[in-house]
């Protein structure tokens, strides 16, 4: 009886093949150090006789093996057996020995399935990377666009701080304008009650003829005259008479600001501006308002005159227009640069591939059927 060990052949380092094996020489591959074993033989491929994979599977995992089974024919291994091959050999622990009836059709399979994974193999081929003169378009336009990405984002910005100056001055440029406007009529209300107010009376009469000379001052139906007693009470207001005669003192107006308590102290103070939220009488609606209070301590009195600021309004929100429409118009000009900067770089890397495309075109009619050039001719091959 022929040793196991003489039986085996090594196909690699770790893997060896050999005919028909008994159960009992699974016990033996074990102690020489194997760990898995492949059967790659069909059940009675020769008849009764020949040990199943059930009986060998048995006596491998009695003697500590990993055992897989993978019947193959001699004259044909089929791609999807040879990629279970490859898979068993990746996956089971080494040293591995696959046997079939003479070992040949096992040391078949492992050279195919290990040339299937071969770094050289069709499967395992490295997939062709970027060619040299797509990773330098690549890398011209990637830089390009970076750096007008970063010209785009700095105007933007800086765009954004003159508007946001230019909006602040403008502002403040016509705020001053409309506190010269309101002094005009604060000086004109004043002027109209000091001869009343000189003569020293602070009798109802007097009061209520200084109410009407004040009612007598309109300037339009947006400018009027309020007046307030110093705890608050409305004591006259032209276009809001429901007003007449309610105690405001704690009057708020939608952003939250004490009214009436700020013009009285206004008031007091000499005169002065408040800006708060009122409604305009022309349209009905809520909006932001500048006022002028004056007092008269006599009569526990404080006059008060204002305009509205729509107007302010309306001139920052186009000026807050024109400075989106010019970042765009900035970012168009941009992206039609950079648009063209792609197109350039790309058109100078077709053309490269084309120059390259009708050189090698020339070469390959330079050349004769055979492969052989002599004298700048094609020679044909010879018969």
């Amino acid at each position: 009886m022929i040793p196991l060990r003489q039986l085996l052949r090594n196909v690699a380092p770790d893997v060896c093949v050999a005919p028909q094996l008994e159960p009992p020489a699974m016990a033996e591959l074990a102690a020489m150090g194997f760990k898995s074993v492949v059967n790659n033989r069909p059940d009675y491929e020769e008849g009764p006789d020949q040990p199943t994979d059930a009986q060998m599977k048995a006596a491998a995992e009695a003697a500590g093996l990993a055992y897989a089974y993978l019947p193959v024919q001699p004259a044909y291994q089929s791609p999807q057996e040879i990629a279970r091959m490859a898979e068993l050999l990746a996956s089971l622990p080494r040293p591995i020995l696959a046997f079939c009836r003479s070992g040949t059709r096992s040391g078949k399979l492992y050279r195919a399935a290990t040339a299937r994974a071969e770094p050289g193999s069709a499967r395992h081929r490295p997939r062709p990377g970027m060619r040299p003169r797509s990773k330098f378009l690549l890398l011209a336009i990637g830089p390009l666009l970076l750096t007008l990405s970063l010209i785009a984002l700095v105007m933007v910005q800086q765009q954004q701080d003159l508007s946001r100056r230019e909006r602040l001055l403008v502002e403040q440029a016509t705020m001053a304008a409309k506190e010269a406007e309101l002094l005009n009529p604060a000086g004109m209300a004043r002027s109209a009650l000091m001869p009343l107010y000189d003569s020293r009376r602070d009798d109802p009469a007097t009061i209520a003829e200084a109410l009407r000379l004040l009612a007598q001052l309109d300037y339009g139906i947006d400018g009027y005259f309020f007046v307030f007693d110093t705890g608050g009470r409305n004591l006259q207001h032209p276009r809001q008479p429901e007003l007449e005669g309610r105690d405001l003192w704690d009057l708020k107006d939608a952003q939250g600001v004490p009214v009436i308590r700020e013009l009285i102290a206004r008031g007091h103070e000499g005169g002065g501006f408040v800006r708060y939220l009122w409604e305009k009488p022309s349209t009905r609606t809520l909006t932001p308002k500048l006022a002028y209070a004056i007092s008269m301590p006599r009569w526990n009195m404080v006059i008060g005159t204002g305009v509205y600021l729509d107007d302010i309004q309306a001139t920052l929100a186009r000026l807050d227009a024109q400075v989106d429409e010019n970042i765009a118009q900035t970012m168009w000009w941009i992206a039609g640069i950079a648009l063209v900067g792609v197109v350039l770089i790309a058109g100078s890397g077709l053309a490269l591939n084309l120059s390259d495309a009708r050189v090698a075109d020339g070469k390959l009619r330079n050349r004769a059927p055979g492969g052989e050039v002599a004298g700048g001719r094609a020679r044909a091959p010879l018969a």
